[in-house]
């Protein structure tokens, strides 16, 4: 391909290799990636932590990029399983110098978040849907005002451990408190009238103070995890297994708490840009590949 095509640099190629199969095994697999790489073409691995020896094929090919998996993205704002992992993948890239490149984003939200855990590159229909090489033309010609909200990512800040380990940990009580499996030291804990405030998003919160204290989302944070855990606390003090509607309360109070937090920690987007946004992701669905290619969808260019 490149012998037909000269005048193409090297590193604007790109070569995606998936994890599932035995491809990726062996010898010749490395050897290909080797010589991809000296000519200067790219190797992005893809469906990142998704098959069964990612971290070897991490050791064992000569990889430049990676794709973190949408079954690890998608559920950022609802799962703390999601948050960890896409978390964690993105550090063990960092660490050994990869680019990363977050799949399934599906709204300017879900890329402001991937953004502040240090995802620069997104795939996904809140950047466009599948395209053919010429609609492809046309969106390269005018992405910037195809999708304005991308001017809001260069002031996204970026979270802390700490930040996303506090709410991980929220996520996991709650879990556990719905499904009426928490320790005894756990249910003795939160049934302190200080629970709230002692808990680790509280303990972050606190420890943040000086930074958000201005912010109206600061407020509402602190306000739904004192309810959530007066909640919690009832439930608690009535000794009784817990009942579905009981459960659902409780989820629904996690879920406000969860939003106030990523309200407070991620940039504002322009009313007009997020309805944009909006529009790009076909109302916010964001199935799967549908039939076409993955490499069809467009990363913002760099």
């Amino acid at each position: 391909m490149l012998a037909q095509h000269p005048q193409c640099p090297p590193g604007l190629l790109a070569l995606e290799l998936t994890e599932h199969g035995s491809e990726l095994d062996g010898a010749m697999a490395r050897f290909m990636v080797a010589q991809c790489r000296q000519l200067g073409v790219q190797v992005i691995l893809d469906d990142f932590g998704t098959g069964s020896a990612s971290l070897i094929h991490l050791q064992q090919l000569e990889i430049s990029s990676v794709k973190i998996d949408r079954s690890f993205t998608h559920d950022l704002f609802t799962s703390g399983a999601g948050l960890s992992i896409s978390y964690g993948l993105l550090r063990i890239a960092e660490l050994m110098g990869l680019d990363v490149i977050g799949e399934g984003v599906s709204s300017a939200q879900h890329a402001l978040a991937l953004s502040s855990m240090g995802c620069r590159r997104f795939q996904g229909y809140a950047i466009s849907p599948p395209l053919s090489l010429s609609d492809f033309e046309v969106w390269l010609a005018h992405w910037a005002q195809l999708i304005p909200w991308t001017a809001s990512l260069r002031h996204q800040p970026a979270i802390s451990a700490d930040a996303i380990q506090a709410l991980v940990w929220h996520n996991a009580v709650a879990l556990r408190a719905q499904q009426d499996t928490l320790s005894e030291s756990e249910r003795q804990q939160f049934l302190k009238p200080n629970a709230a405030l002692q808990s680790e998003l509280g303990l972050w919160c606190q420890t943040h103070q000086a930074m958000y204290e201005d912010r109206p989302a600061f407020l509402r944070l602190i306000r739904e995890l004192h309810i959530f855990h007066t909640r919690l606390r009832e439930q608690l003090s009535a000794k009784a297994p817990i009942e579905p509607a009981q459960a659902a309360q409780l989820k629904a109070h996690s879920r406000v708490v969860r939003h106030q937090f990523w309200n407070l920690v991620l940039v504002n987007i322009p009313p007009m840009a997020a309805e944009s946004a909006s529009r790009q992701a076909g109302g916010g669905a964001d199935s799967r590949s549908g039939g076409f290619d993955s490499s069809l969808h467009p990363t913002l260019p760099g």
